[in-house]
Protein backbone atom coordinates (compact mmCIF):
# COMPACT_ATOMS: atom_id res chain seq x y z
CA UNK A 1 0.00 0.00 0.00
CA UNK A 2 1.24 3.20 -0.52
CA UNK A 3 -0.04 7.29 -0.32
CA UNK A 4 -1.99 8.45 -2.99
CA UNK A 5 0.51 11.45 -3.55
CA UNK A 6 2.65 8.76 -4.84
CA UNK A 7 0.61 8.20 -7.75
CA UNK A 8 1.02 10.11 -11.37
CA UNK A 9 -0.38 10.13 -14.82
CA UNK A 10 1.12 7.60 -17.38
CA UNK A 11 3.36 9.57 -19.75
CA UNK A 12 3.61 7.95 -23.03
CA UNK A 13 6.89 7.03 -24.45
CA UNK A 14 7.80 9.88 -27.09
CA UNK A 15 11.01 7.43 -28.71
CA UNK A 16 8.91 5.04 -31.52
CA UNK A 17 9.47 1.68 -31.80
CA UNK A 18 10.51 1.38 -28.15
CA UNK A 19 6.90 -0.06 -26.87
CA UNK A 20 7.38 -3.30 -25.75
CA UNK A 21 4.88 -5.96 -26.59
CA UNK A 22 3.30 -7.97 -24.52
CA UNK A 23 3.09 -11.37 -23.81
CA UNK A 24 1.83 -13.90 -25.80
CA UNK A 25 -1.71 -15.34 -24.15
CA UNK A 26 -1.69 -18.96 -23.02
CA UNK A 27 -2.71 -21.62 -25.45
CA UNK A 28 -5.80 -22.97 -23.27
CA UNK A 29 -6.78 -26.84 -23.26
CA UNK A 30 -9.07 -28.72 -21.57
CA UNK A 31 -6.60 -29.51 -18.58
CA UNK A 32 -5.66 -25.98 -18.31
CA UNK A 33 -3.64 -23.36 -19.75
CA UNK A 34 0.20 -23.75 -21.73
CA UNK A 35 2.98 -21.50 -22.09
CA UNK A 36 5.60 -22.27 -24.81
CA UNK A 37 9.21 -23.02 -23.16
CA UNK A 38 11.53 -21.20 -25.40
CA UNK A 39 14.98 -22.36 -23.11
CA UNK A 40 15.60 -24.77 -20.09
CA UNK A 41 18.39 -22.62 -18.21
CA UNK A 42 19.72 -24.43 -15.72
CA UNK A 43 18.26 -27.48 -13.42
CA UNK A 44 18.33 -28.69 -9.70
CA UNK A 45 16.96 -30.60 -7.25
CA UNK A 46 14.64 -29.52 -5.40
CA UNK A 47 12.88 -31.80 -2.28
CA UNK A 48 14.18 -34.66 -3.59
CA UNK A 49 12.98 -33.88 -7.40
CA UNK A 50 14.62 -32.76 -10.30
CA UNK A 51 13.19 -29.26 -11.67
CA UNK A 52 14.69 -27.07 -14.73
CA UNK A 53 14.49 -23.46 -14.85
CA UNK A 54 12.58 -22.36 -17.85
CA UNK A 55 12.34 -19.16 -20.04
CA UNK A 56 9.12 -18.51 -21.60
CA UNK A 57 8.69 -17.56 -25.06
CA UNK A 58 7.50 -14.10 -25.31
CA UNK A 59 8.26 -13.35 -22.09
CA UNK A 60 11.83 -11.66 -20.27
CA UNK A 61 14.06 -13.47 -17.77
CA UNK A 62 12.00 -11.77 -14.61
CA UNK A 63 9.06 -14.56 -15.38
CA UNK A 64 11.85 -17.97 -15.72
CA UNK A 65 10.46 -20.43 -13.52
CA UNK A 66 11.38 -23.61 -11.98
CA UNK A 67 9.34 -26.08 -13.25
CA UNK A 68 9.46 -30.08 -12.28
CA UNK A 69 10.59 -32.39 -14.79
CA UNK A 70 7.21 -34.10 -15.00
CA UNK A 71 5.42 -30.89 -16.17
CA UNK A 72 8.11 -29.74 -18.22
CA UNK A 73 6.24 -31.00 -21.65
CA UNK A 74 9.64 -30.03 -24.43
CA UNK A 75 11.74 -33.29 -24.91
CA UNK A 76 13.37 -31.33 -27.28
CA UNK A 77 14.57 -28.56 -25.59
CA UNK A 78 15.30 -31.24 -22.84
CA UNK A 79 17.85 -33.18 -24.80
CA UNK A 80 19.30 -29.80 -26.17
CA UNK A 81 19.79 -28.42 -22.42
CA UNK A 82 21.78 -31.92 -21.70
CA UNK A 83 24.03 -32.06 -24.66
CA UNK A 84 25.02 -28.49 -23.19
CA UNK A 85 24.95 -29.22 -19.37
CA UNK A 86 26.34 -32.67 -19.58
CA UNK A 87 26.54 -32.70 -15.87
CA UNK A 88 23.24 -31.93 -14.91
CA UNK A 89 21.62 -34.43 -12.82
CA UNK A 90 19.46 -36.83 -14.77
CA UNK A 91 17.71 -38.92 -12.51
CA UNK A 92 17.85 -38.68 -8.60
CA UNK A 93 18.09 -42.56 -8.21
CA UNK A 94 21.56 -42.17 -9.70
CA UNK A 95 22.92 -39.86 -6.80
CA UNK A 96 23.97 -40.93 -3.32
CA UNK A 97 22.53 -39.22 -0.69
CA UNK A 98 24.62 -39.53 2.52
CA UNK A 99 22.93 -39.14 6.10
CA UNK A 100 24.54 -36.00 8.45
CA UNK A 101 26.68 -36.92 10.84
CA UNK A 102 25.11 -36.73 14.12
CA UNK A 103 27.35 -35.70 17.61
CA UNK A 104 26.24 -36.22 20.78
CA UNK A 105 26.71 -33.16 23.26
CA UNK A 106 29.43 -34.60 24.87
CA UNK A 107 31.68 -35.38 22.12
CA UNK A 108 31.14 -31.34 20.73
CA UNK A 109 32.17 -30.14 23.75
CA UNK A 110 35.05 -32.53 24.01
CA UNK A 111 36.24 -31.83 20.72
CA UNK A 112 35.96 -28.13 21.13
CA UNK A 113 37.97 -27.99 24.99
CA UNK A 114 40.81 -29.78 22.91
CA UNK A 115 40.60 -26.92 20.35
CA UNK A 116 41.03 -24.17 22.79
CA UNK A 117 43.36 -25.87 25.16
CA UNK A 118 45.69 -26.57 22.23
CA UNK A 119 45.29 -23.43 20.95
CA UNK A 120 44.26 -24.59 17.40
CA UNK A 121 43.30 -21.76 15.04
CA UNK A 122 43.36 -18.99 18.37
CA UNK A 123 45.30 -15.99 18.60
CA UNK A 124 45.36 -13.79 21.48
CA UNK A 125 47.01 -10.55 21.03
Amino acid sequence: MFHVVKLRPKVEDTITGRHSKAPPAPEVRDDGEHYEVEEILDSRIQRGKIEFKTRWKGYGPEHDEWILEKDLAAPDLLRKFYREHSDAPRSIQGLIFRPRPSYSWERLQASGRRLFEGGGGVRVH
